[in-house]
């Protein structure tokens, strides 16, 4: 890693003893704390991605994940919202420059999030659109500077315009919606992905629009394919929680010992042979995950199969995903009774895997299509 990424990635070692401590109030509060938030920011952190012609770091991919992968070995949770927060200036790069340089006017802080599902409305109008509607799923909603929104885009007649032109998405300031508290969950508590709604409908000028999917950046220095990198965020921080997970489990066994038993845990064969099958799979998943990654950093991305390059890597990722969770069961079964308490952090690790898995990119569906891609049927960007 470069030294920036070296300094970014000795800033989170600082933080995560106390992210650690700290993960049982997070959960609680089902939501970052504003101070956290302030912690991370003071740290750099939310600069990481941000073009260094606009005062951030201009980290790499593979150096973005690195960062993601560390901070979910000690909490999925603040991963997963430092992720959408690093992420926001490739979600601004597809608004039009103009918008983008306004944006970043004072500084390389801007924070936005939001919702990937197209569950809102849209309605043309002269110099825009009226958008209404409501979304689940808005991690870190409290944090937000701006907040966009996918939605289905009806004309003057009240139908669905076709082809990309269906799905636009909108970007307006946090405090223009009503944030829902819906987020009672089994894990990924402290990720705060409440629903929002806009029950009366706003004006969205056009140049605060853009297309998630098939836009392209409107700054040379991110890449023309966004939707593919976030792909690789996430899945870095799911294998962030197994190794995370992996390192819980290695410390216990070497003391731990079942009333049972003659020695520890750590002295047993079949708990060697376990945690032996576990760290190989660990490091083969992320030999396999850092090295797609730089074969898309090195793509020539104009030649680019950009429907078949999302497909296989949203299947990879799947199945990586897939594989940390079986990874983590086996984990929790090793550790035995204990971990089932509130205090244990490996019960935390548990639910969250679980529910990260469930994401869109990472669910069986993603496999499905690739199969389909590899019979030669014509795929999308649906599921």
């Amino acid at each position: 890693m470069q030294n920036v990424a070296n300094k970014a990635l000795q800033s989170i070692q600082d933080l995560l003893p106390v992210i650690k401590e700290r993960a049982p109030e997070f959960e609680s509060m089902r939501r970052v704390p504003d101070d956290l938030v302030e912690d991370l920011k003071a740290a750099g952190l939310f600069r990481t991605l941000v073009p260094k012609s606009y005062g951030g770091e201009g980290a790499s991919l593979t150096e973005a994940m690195e960062l993601l992968e560390a901070m979910g070995s000690a909490d999925g949770s603040i991963a997963w919202v430092m992720m959408a927060a690093i992420e926001t200036p490739e979600i601004m790069a597809l608004l039009p420059k103009s918008t983008f340089d306004k944006l970043y006017a004072n500084g390389p802080n801007v924070l936005a999030g939001g919702a990937f599902a197209g569950q809102g409305m849209a309605r043309v109008v002269d110099g825009g659109y009226m958008v209404s509607g409501r979304w689940p799923f808005v991690s870190g909603c409290h944090i937000w500077d701006y907040i966009f929104v996918n939605c289905a885009v009806v004309d003057e007649n009240n139908e669905v315009k076709s082809d990309h032109e269906s799905s636009m998405a909108m970007l307006f300031r946090r405090d223009q919606v009503k944030i829902i508290d819906t987020w009672h969950t089994m894990g990924a508590r402290a990720t705060g992905s409440h629903d929002i709604v806009i029950e009366e409908e706003i004006f969205v000028p056009h140049d605060h629009t853009f297309n998630i999917r098939f836009g392209r950046p409107c700054i040379p220095d991110i890449f023309p394919y966004p939707l593919i990198h976030w792909a690789f965020h996430i899945c870095s921080v799911v294998l962030g929680i197994a190794e995370g997970a992996y390192q819980d489990v290695l410390e216990i066994v070497k003391t731990k010992q079942r009333r049972s038993m003659k020695t520890t845990l750590g002295k047993t064969p079949l708990i060697q042979h376990r945690l032996g099958r576990v760290e190989t799979t660990l490091r083969a998943l992320r030999h396999f995950l850092y090295s797609e990654a730089r074969q898309i950093m090195n793509a020539d991305v104009e030649k680019m199969d950009y429907i078949g390059t999302v497909a296989t890597v949203y299947a990879n990722h799947a199945y990586i995903a897939q594989t940390c969770v079986d990874l983590v069961n086996t984990l929790f079964n090793i550790s035995g009774a204990s971990s089932i308490y509130n205090h244990s952090p490996l019960q935390r690790r548990l639910r969250d895997i679980y529910s990260f898995a469930q994401h869109a990119s990472l669910n069986d569906n993603s496999i499905t299509r690739y199969g389909a891609y590899l019979l030669g049927e014509k795929i999308d960007m649906t599921f």
